[in-house]
């Protein structure tokens, strides 16, 4: 397999000097001029690119000529394949070196025009190397793999129209279209928001940059749309007869358990309840201090009964040793199986689904719509129902606005009226 990366002929010097291309196999070492040139203090070493910051001068040719050598490390990949494919063997120095120069020729490699989804393929290679610069934070990998999956959409997008996707095709034409090309394929309207928002995002990115003066996607009607989500929580009385379910045969599904309820006691996500470690635990004070692994937050969460009774089962010598688990993926399939054993959640739930754009509900078992993330829409509805204060869990939980807790808590109106009669009763008598 061929290994590819760009180096300055001279990275010393005070002027444009020329960007190579190395390529190495099987102790074969080929340097190809890639006949673009850059300034040394441009150039990013660690990520093997131009620095494309707006504050450089000709940031938006450093940022064509990025996705070029994008496009030519990929083209070279597909060459070397190709023959290796072809004659069963790879290729010798020279006749490697012959087919790139066929491939580019003598002639200066002409910049093509920069459309959306360059752009849009470049962003998101600045994200996974960039910070966010409205956190000043890495760009988790969840939200990387957001912006991939809305590039892979419009990608296919745009070959069921046979048309590339130019700035100023962003329009409330393509809005609508794109829009309707989503909801053939049923996806929830939450998640074709999410997609319009990111392409807003990256219209907004390409405009600051001076890529485009294009400001059609800024219309009212290029709209993002949004529905309030019935997702499920699990109640104290479901929590603890998961809890007495007996797992001690099946040592897989016992930890998908004790870390799952681990999150229904302490409100964590995910990537934060699999992975408490020893430090975090303050046993004189009975808390747990760590930063949130999503929004870096330090959140501060009190010990209860039952968190408690399930770090004593993974204490080793002084030391909370928590079962390293699967990817989030995985231990969903399992959580799934762990919550179909428990009765309780055999009962129906209607669940909102939409077939080409029509809403329609059905009839599902409960059990199969708990996630990793039913952990915290528990513990929030739980705490409300239990009379906590909403400003009280929003610290414990690490929201900063009341309207994206509420997100979170899914009492029903009946639950609600039922809790607001306990409560006037428990004041009258008073």
């Amino acid at each position: 397999m061929i290994k590819t990366n760009l180096n300055l002929r001279d990275a010393k010097s005070d002027e444009e000097t020329p960007i190579h291309l190395i390529c190495r196999w099987n102790k074969e070492r080929l340097v190809f001029n890639t006949k673009f040139s850059v300034i040394p203090e441009n150039w990013n070493l660690e990520n093997q690119r131009i620095n494309t910051s707006k504050n450089i001068k000709n940031h938006q040719i450093y940022l064509k000529i990025n996705i070029q050598l994008n496009q030519m490390i990929g083209k070279v990949n597909e060459l070397f394949i190709n023959f290796e494919f072809n004659n069963k063997r790879i290729p010798s120095k020279n006749e490697f070196g012959k087919i790139l120069k066929n491939e580019y020729s003598r002639k200066t490699v002409e910049l093509q025009k920069l459309n959306f989804l360059h752009f849009f393929s470049n962003f998101l290679s600045e994200m996974k190397t960039n910070l966010n610069p409205l956190s000043g934070k890495p760009y988790s990998l969840n939200t990387i793999k957001t912006y991939n999956q809305c590039l892979n959409s419009l990608t296919n997008y745009c070959k069921s129209k046979n048309y590339n996707l130019d700035f100023d095709d962003i329009n409330v034409e393509f809005h609508n279209s794109y829009y309707t090309y989503l909801t053939n394929l049923n996806l929830f309207p939450n998640t074709i928001g999410k997609r319009i928002v990111i392409i807003k995002t990256i219209m907004n990115e390409a405009f600051e940059r001076g890529l485009t003066n294009n400001t059609a996607y800024k219309s009212k009607r290029f709209t993002t749309p949004r529905e309030e989500v019935s997702n499920i929580y699990l109640t104290i009385e479901e929590l603890t007869d998961l809890c007495k379910l007996d797992f001690s045969q099946e040592k897989r599904f016992d930890i998908v358990r004790d870390l799952f309820l681990l999150g229904c006691y302490t409100g964590l996500r995910f990537s934060d309840f699999s992975k408490i470690q020893t430090e975090y635990i303050d046993e004189k004070e009975q808390i747990i201090e760590l930063h949130t692994r999503k929004t870096n937050q330090i959140v501060t969460i009190p010990i209860l009964p039952q968190t408690k009774e399930i770090l004593a089962k993974y204490k080793v010598e002084n030391q909370f040793v928590i079962p390293k688990c699967k990817s989030n993926q995985k231990f969903n399939q399992d959580l799934k199986i762990v919550a179909k054993k428990l009765e309780c959640l055999h009962i129906e739930i209607n669940k909102t689904t939409y077939i080409k754009g029509k809403k329609t509900q059905i009839q599902i078992p409960k059990w199969q719509l708990v996630t990793t993330h039913t952990a915290r829409r528990s513990f929030a509805s739980n705490m409300i129902k239990l009379g906590f204060s909403t400003q009280s869990i929003m610290q414990i939980t690490g929201h900063k606005t009341e309207s994206s807790f509420q997100k979170y808590v899914k009492i029903t109106s009946k639950e609600n009226a039922i809790k607001m009669r306990e409560e006037f009763e428990r004041l009258s008598n008073q």
